[in-house]
């Protein structure tokens, strides 16, 4: 007996975030693409665009056990090159930018860096 509609089913009652979820962080993402594009920067000048990725991408986010438990969802920032930028400038550009806003002031933090294989604490 082959049960793919129960497990279907299964997926988006219970693993999947739902419908509501997943157009909120649309909205979301419009209004971050929105901000960045409108920056009056060197970053703003190279933005390309904003590119969902993996599980985001694929619509199959895990929906998070209780609701008030945050849920992960990846986005990669499209930008030209600057042949005078490290790695570390595009995020250091990326974090003042967010720093100088009102809104995304406080949202934004800095993750340390894995260091000699270990896991961020």
């Amino acid at each position: 007996m082959k049960l793919t509609s129960h497990f279907d089913a299964f997926l988006k009652v219970k693993v999947n975030l739902t419908d509501a979820r997943l157009e909120l962080l649309d909205e979301r993402v419009v209004a971050v693409t929105n901000f960045l594009k409108a920056s009056e920067d060197a970053k703003a000048s190279r933005f390309l665009g904003v590119i969902p990725q993996g599980s985001y991408a694929h619509r199959t986010i895990i929906n998070p056990v209780d609701t008030n438990d945050e849920f992960d969802a990846d986005a990669l920032l499209e930008l030209e090159e600057n042949a005078d930028w490290s790695a570390e400038d595009y995020v250091e550009e990326l974090y003042k930018a967010f720093r100088r806003s009102g809104k995304y002031r406080y949202m934004v933090s800095r993750a340390r860096p894995l260091r000699q294989g270990r896991l961020r604490q």
